[in-house]
């Protein structure tokens, strides 16, 4: 990831900090005590973007999953930013 973040630094323009959402499903309430949402923030598991994905139009990205392998959208796929959403999802 730093490699990443280094040369995002050399890009030109403005860069975009997204953030996961993550919380435990769970209908235990005991289940939230035991993993506090700073605990998963720090979590990086394999084939996941971290916490916190940094973007900037123009960077290339790499799809992790197939999400539309009839559309060329396969694990794997190199992509290009060309727009960013920055408001909030509610």
């Amino acid at each position: 990831m730093e490699i990443n973040n280094k040369v995002l630094e050399f890009m030109p323009g403005n860069e975009t900090v997204y953030k996961a959402v993550d919380m435990i499903m769970s209908e235990d309430p005991q289940d939230q005590l035991t993993f506090p949402e700073g605990f998963l923030n720090s979590l990086t598991p394999t084939g996941l973007p971290p916490y916190e994905l940094k973007l900037k139009i123009g960077c290339i990205i790499m799809l992790l999953r197939n999400l539309a392998p009839s559309k060329g959208l396969c694990n794997g796929t190199r992509l290009v930013i060309t727009k960013q959403y920055s408001g909030k999802i509610h």
